[in-house]
C-alpha cells in the first residue's frame, strides 16, 4: 500500500519566504509529486496560511488559488494540527510524508506522529523573518550536536534499498 499522501511546509520549502508561487527550480518535481500521489493527496500545512495567524483563512484561500494545492486549515501552529491532517488525508499519520525546512516545526511535527520526514535546506534567507533565521541556526547547531547521540526514528514503510541505489 505504501504512503498515502504528502504534506509540505510552504515558506522556504515550496516557495521563497512569503511568496505565493512555487520556487521555479522545484516546479517539475512538485508537478511529478502531484501526478504520482494525486492532487487530493498533496497538501500544505503552514504556520502562516491556514494557521491561527490566518484570519478567516484568507491567506489559505490565496495560496490554494496561486499554487493549486490544498492548504490544511488547522488554526494552530505545528507541531499541533495532526487531527486536521489525518482528516484531510483520511489516513493515519504513519502513512504520510512531511517535507519541510525547519527542525522544530516541520520535522518535529512529522516525527511526533510517525510520518516519514524529509528535511530540505531553506530556499533562501533573503526576505526571511530575522527571528526565524536565528532559530533555524540554533536548530541546526542542536541537530548537528545531537547526531552523535540519536538516530532518526524508523519509519516502517520506508525501505532505503528501494529508494536509493549505492
Amino acid at each position: 500500500m505504501g504512503f498515502r499522501g504528502v504534506c509540505f511546509d510552504k515558506d522556504n520549502t515550496l516557495t521563497e519566504p512569503y511568496k505565493d508561487d512555487v520556487y521555479e527550480p522545484y516546479k517539475k518535481s512538485i508537478d511529478l509529486c502531484l501526478e504520482v500521489f494525486g492532487r487530493d493527496k498533496v497538501a500544505i500545512i503552514s504556520n502562516s496560511a491556514g494557521s491561527s495567524d490566518d484570519t478567516d483563512f484568507k491567506k489559505a484561500q490565496q495560496i490554494e488559488s496561486s499554487l493549486g494545492m490544498h492548504v490544511i486549515r488547522h488554526g494552530t501552529k505545528k507541531p499541533d494540527g495532526i487531527d486536521q491532517v489525518s482528516a484531510h488525508f483520511n489516513t493515519t499519520p504513519d502513512r504520510l510524508i512531511m517535507v519541510g525546512d525547519r527542525y522544530l516545526t516541520d520535522i518535529l511535527f512529522g516525527n511526533l506522529y510517525g510520518m516519514l520526514t524529509i528535511f530540505t535546506k531553506p530556499i533562501t534567507s533573503n526576505g526571511d523573518n530575522p527571528m526565524v533565521k536565528l532559530i533555524r541556526n540554533k536548530e541546526h547547531q542542536f541537530v548537528q550536536y545531537s547526531k552523535q547521540f540519536y538516530q532518526p526514528p524508523l519509519q516502517p514503510l520506508f525501505k532505503p534499498g528501494i529508494y536509493f541505489k549505492k
